[in-house]
């Protein structure tokens, strides 16, 4: 059966030309429409193409598998414990499909958290993964011995290293003596899980500066202990004495009354002596042994 244009019927059966230019522009409106669908369509097959082959070689790809790991910063924390613990994450799936050698999938902050459970020494880790290099960097902030504290009483000889931040970190060995920074504290128990925020830091550095400050006028400090929740702390020198003092203060104050305290009125007497008392401002009180003189046990002097 011969097929013609739809105009065609208009002519032959005597159609207006108006009804003829319709059914044109239906005709043209139509093949248009086609057209446009067939170019949608070839796009959106290409798109798809485009999208199964870069997720293809984002997810699957030899390129993006990570080939080597770098651990900077450790000191006493273990470089292949470290290594152990990446290559336990990057041997993992996501999603039970996606391996996590891929660098795109590697978990950064899982591995964080790992890695930072590793040893109470470390106090910050940050991984990350180089796209170009096709690495995994960890960068290891291991903590640092500040000083030393130990319990008191029958817990006398239970000592931890802290940090700066007064963060224990490690068990130590009792060592005594003005080279070290040795605090008391009561807190020093059996069975501290490490790490332990036992000691505030602002405090354990004031007792570094407190200590520096007064071995330059010749007072020898070798521990400290906090004494009630007011900032009231004793220090214990070499002399044999103790120094009561609040942490209200600057230390280099301390260390200036001290300095005219032992200048004008201790002179070279400091073997004598049980206590000097710095808890009230521009006052400085001290007392010497029972047994040396019960007459001179006390005496106060003003701050010149």
């Amino acid at each position: 059966m011969r097929w013609f244009p739809p105009w065609t019927a208009c002519v032959k059966y005597g159609g207006s030309d108006n009804a003829m230019a319709s059914s044109v522009q239906l005709y043209l409106k139509e093949k248009k429409r086609r057209k446009q669908k067939l170019k949608i369509l070839a796009l959106a097959a290409a798109a798809a193409a485009l999208l199964v082959a870069a997720c293809y070689g984002l997810f699957f790809s030899p390129y993006f598998v990570v080939r080597d790991t770098s651990v900077n910063g450790v000191e006493q924390v273990s470089r292949d414990d470290v290594v152990r613990i990446v290559s336990g994450f990057l041997e993992q799936r996501t999603l039970f499909v996606l391996s996590q050698r891929n660098i795109f999938f590697f978990p950064t902050a899982a591995a964080e958290r790992a890695i930072g459970a590793l040893s109470p020494r470390i106090a910050s880790v940050r991984v990350r993964t180089h796209l170009f290099a096709r690495t995994v960097s960890v960068d290891i902030a291991e903590r640092h011995i500040f000083g030393i504290t130990c319990g008191e009483g029958t817990h006398a000889e239970r000592c931890y290293f802290f940090d700066e931040t007064g963060m224990l970190f490690a068990e130590a060995p009792l060592i005594e003596g003005a080279a070290n920074l040795l605090i008391r504290s009561t807190d020093i128990v059996p069975g501290i899980a490490l790490p332990a925020p036992l000691l505030h830091g602002p405090t354990v550095r004031y007792f570094k500066e407190l200590k520096q400050a007064t071995e330059r006028v010749g007072v020898i400090l070798d521990s400290f202990a906090l004494r009630g929740e007011y900032g009231d702390a004793t220090a214990h020198a070499t002399a044999g004495f103790d120094i009561l003092f609040t942490m209200e203060r600057e230390p280099k104050a301390y260390a200036e009354v001290l300095g005219v305290l032992f200048a004008k009125e201790i002179q070279d007497q400091a073997a004598q002596l049980e206590y000097i008392d710095l808890r009230v401002e521009d006052r400085a009180y001290y007392k010497f042994r029972a047994e040396r003189s019960a007459t001179t046990s006390l005496e106060m002097i003003h701050k010149d």
